[in-house]
């Protein structure tokens, strides 16, 4: 799974933390760069569509999370296994 998040978004989440301003933090990066690391990513999940699923983290949790749990869920059916139904069973008996 590739969860994509915009850089604007990850610089917000990041601004209340302390940022790391060293020389080499990935943090310290400019947007440029961390635009670059996602649209090669994307383009690698695009070519390898099948085995790279993309989660959409722009959005809010429960969203990214129904998302996961589909990209779960459907994993051993693509499989040939039936497992899906038991795991959706007892991700609704023990919800988050």
């Amino acid at each position: 799974m590739l969860f994509d998040l915009s850089s604007k978004i990850r610089r917000a989440h990041a601004t209340p933390r302390k940022r790391h301003t060293e020389r080499g933090s990935f943090d310290a990066e400019d947007d440029d760069f961390h635009e670059r690391v996602r649209a090669a990513y994307l383009q690698l999940a695009a070519s390898e569509s099948e085995r790279i699923k993309i989660v959409n983290t722009n959005q809010p949790p429960e969203l990214t999370h129904q998302r996961v749990k589909e990209i779960v869920i459907s994993l051993p059916e693509e499989q040939g296994h039936a497992v899906g139904e038991k795991f959706e069973a007892a991700s609704s008996e023990n919800p988050k």
